[in-house]
């Protein structure tokens, strides 16, 4: 507690990030059930642009709710670490990965759904049918919008699939 408490000094009144950060990064060693300390030290990384640090700091924070059971938790942290990666990071696979993770603990969220449609539609060759397969239910939800059909026309014509872009 104490070294915890000397790194929120140290961040916050001497605004000495690094060293607050080895602080930080000992109190977690010591005891990484901190959950305070895990959220401030992510803050703190995020703040400097040390993104792999953070993507750490998130994956310790996730085995820790995993632990735990604590669904609540994993959902924020696979969404944190989908934005993390697709965001700051430029990882689209691992951003998907993250999402679809989220997605199984909460399957009828509809803006994850949306912007995974648009994460596999972004990479075809790759993700084809999980990109076809995240418009049905967008579609179900209002047959009558036009965009869904034009993607799905996009991505078979990408695919060089044109009896499917025509159907």
């Amino acid at each position: 507690k104490y070294l915890h408490t000397c790194a929120i000094v140290t961040s916050r009144q001497l605004g000495e990030t690094d060293r607050a950060l080895e602080m930080y990064d000992q109190v977690l060693e010591l005891d990484p059930s901190l959950d305070r300390a895990l959220t401030e030290a992510i803050e703190l990384r995020d703040g400097k642009g040390d993104y792999q640090g953070v993507e750490h700091l998130l994956k310790v924070q996730l085995e820790g709710a995993t632990a735990k059971d604590d669904v609540d938790t994993m959902l924020a942290t696979f969404e944190r670490l989908g934005g993390l990666y697709k965001d700051k990071l430029g990882w689209m696979s691992e951003a998907i990965d993250a999402y679809e993770a989220a997605q199984t603990l909460d399957p009828d969220n509809i803006e994850r759904n949306e912007l995974l449609a648009k994460l596999y539609a972004s990479d075809p060759a790759q993700y084809l049918d999980k990109a076809v397969a995240a418009q049905v239910p967008i579609l179900r939800r209002n047959p009558y919008k036009p965009e869904p059909y034009k993607l799905l026309r996009k991505l078979y014509t990408d695919a060089k699939r044109a009896d499917a872009a025509f159907c």
